[in-house]
């Protein structure tokens, strides 16, 4: 196995900026010269340290910038990154966080990705502490956090103050062309998962429940956890108004609310999965809590095929535009699966694998694990 540590550290340094960055910011993305006080403001936080990338960002970001024609927005932004899809440098992340706000600009980051750095080891063993040190780096240089902590760097504080009851989750979009992808969603996920009334179920990353609260009123036991209080709240919120068999839990991936092995039917997760840093040590403790022939289901899941310029790895921090602006914003760990590989982590532990695919809608594409006992 490799063992050798790799710094990734250099990839994330912002270079300062200087009174001449300025003057070019001005020009490429507000097409006019600094007026004279502004020019001031900017230089002195130029001369406090402000890097580059900030710089940018903070000028695309503006709304003088935003109230620019399309053609304008577009020409400007058109020197971010390089190639068709675009590629981008970590040093530049701040300025493809603002150019992912740019509506005309948008499609440009969602599909382009960063370049991993330079020093990044891709012949580690994924299953090696030094694998998973890497990607802690990787993910540190790109939130400007450390010590990765889900009870810190994965909270949703603003979800406190939301509607649980009647426009929660997906119906808060306004979208009935999302709401309608996250109920196909739903509904093929109570369709495979074969459960009956009285059967159990216990959900990861439950968020406001809708799921949850599908599976309870058909009769259907469920546990949910989340690592957010409120998020739990809400789903407990649920049980009551329905009168339906529901119990949240704030913890962790891999925590068991039953106390007990041998208690779910099926084990799911819906757009939470990838949130599992520590998946190879969660996957053997929830084959413990499955009755034998027991399932572990999941949808809506990043999982590619093959390497592809945002997952250029067996597992790992995605690299596309929109999730690294996303981590730089909210700290949160968002990872991508190869699916040869995730399949193999979960045989190992003892699983039997079968995919249940929906042409066209991602968000239905089910990655089912059955357990399987030796005889």
């Amino acid at each position: 196995m490799t063992t050798s540590k790799t710094n990734l550290s250099a990839a994330f340094e912002p270079r300062s900026s200087t009174p001449d960055d300025v003057v070019y910011a001005y020009r490429q993305f507000l097409g006019r010269e600094p007026d004279e006080a502004g020019f001031a403001d900017w230089v002195r936080e130029v001369e406090g340290g402000m890097s580059v990338d900030v710089l940018t960002g903070h000028i695309i970001a503006s709304q003088e910038f935003h109230s620019r024609a399309d053609e304008d927005k577009l020409n400007a932004l058109a020197v971010i990154g390089e190639g068709s899809p675009r590629k981008f440098s970590f040093d530049q992340i701040d300025t493809v966080t603002a150019a992912l706000n740019v509506e005309p600009f948008r499609g440009s980051v969602q599909v382009g990705a960063f370049e991993i750095p330079k020093e990044f080891d891709l012949w580690l063993d994924p299953r090696s502490g030094d694998y998973r040190d890497q990607q802690l780096s990787l993910w540190s240089g790109i939130t400007g956090r450390s010590n990765y902590d889900p009870s810190v760097d994965e909270d949703t504080p603003e979800i406190a103050e939301a509607d649980s009851l009647y426009r929660p989750a997906f119906y808060s979009t306004g979208s009935t062309f999302v709401a309608g992808d996250h109920l196909m969603a739903l509904g093929h996920l109570l369709r495979q998962s074969g459960l009956k009334t009285g059967g159990r179920a216990l959900e990861y990353g439950a968020g406001f429940g809708q799921i949850a609260l599908a599976f309870a009123r058909t009769g259907v036991r469920v546990d949910t956890v989340d690592i957010n209080p409120a998020f739990s709240a809400a789903v407990n919120r649920l049980g009551e108004h329905y009168g339906a068999p529901l119990s949240a839990h704030v913890g962790e991936f891999g925590f068991n609310p039953a106390n007990e092995d041998g208690v779910y039917d099926l084990i799911y997760f819906y757009e939470s999965f990838h949130h599992c840093f520590n998946f190879l040590e969660v996957i053997p403790k929830l084959h413990k809590m499955l009755k034998p022939g027991g399932k572990i289901m999941m949808a809506g899941e990043p999982i590619s095929d093959s390497a592809v310029p945002w997952l250029p790895y067996p597992w790992g921090v995605r690299l596309d535009g929109e999730n690294v602006s996303i981590m730089r914003q909210r700290g949160w760990m968002e990872l991508g699966f190869r699916e040869d590989f995730l399949v193999s982590v979960f045989e190992t532990e003892g699983f039997k694998f079968q995919k249940y695919p929906l042409d066209g809608y991602h968000y239905c594409t089910i990655y089912s694990f059955e357990r399987v006992d030796a005889a």
